[in-house]
Order: C-alpha cells, then structure tokens, then sequence
C-alpha cells in the first residue's frame, strides 16, 4: 500500500465522517427551530 492510497482513504474516511457530524447538528438545529416556533 503506497502512501498516496493511504492519505486518499483517511481523507475519504475524515469526510464521511465530518459529513455525518455536519448533518447531525443541522438536524438538531432544525428540531431546536421547529420546537421553538410552536411554542
């Protein structure tokens, strides 16, 4: 396994994984909005 195919899976696997955490808060934040407005 060469360097190259090592930095490209981390990176691929760091993106999954900021991708994931970025749709979480912005579901939460929109449960948070959704919850206030009815309030």
């Amino acid at each position: 396994m060469n360097l190259f195919s090592v930095i490209s899976t981390s990176v691929i696997n760091n993106y999954k994984l900021i991708k994931q955490k970025t749709m979480g808060d912005y579901k939460y934040e929109v449960c948070v909005i959704v919850h206030h407005s009815n309030t």
